[in-house]
């Protein structure tokens, strides 16, 4: 038996000690097609044998984090006031007022200790739990 730690998400090889390794679990959701205004995520489900891998499952998707307009409203952590594609108006044609959303993409390198959170809510490192 191997005396190694995975990560969540994470599997044990079947090559055994002391050649043990973490390879990617298979993606939850590579196969689900959810509606639209919902998205898959990958749910931890209860089981009498272990290991119990997540299974994929559509949920509502949540609405954006608002940035911009007149108020000038800007996002938090790291996160990019883009223009918001679901209304009308538009920044490049004369729409200098126009409210946009908080999109996040990481780019700072996290401490050990840390990882990247990239909701919109957040988009910034936070502790590890």
């Amino acid at each position: 038996m191997c005396d190694i730690y995975c990560e969540y998400g994470n599997v044990l090889d079947a090559n055994g000690c002391p050649t043990c390794q973490c390879n990617p679990a298979p993606d939850p959701c590579a196969t689900v097609r959810c509606s639209a205004g919902t998205h898959c995520e990958a749910q931890q489900v209860t089981c009498k044998k272990a290991p119990c891998p997540p299974v994929g499952a559509c949920v509502p998707d949540k609405k954006p984090v608002t940035c911009g307009g007149i108020a000038g409203i800007k996002c938090p952590g790291g996160g990019k006031c883009v223009d918001d594609p679901a209304d009308s108006c538009d920044p490049s044609a004369g729409g200098a007022d126009c409210g946009g959303i908080c999109q996040c993409i990481q780019t700072v390198l996290c401490t050990t200790t840390s990882r990247f959170d990239s909701s919109p809510e957040v988009c910034a490192c936070v502790p590890l739990r």
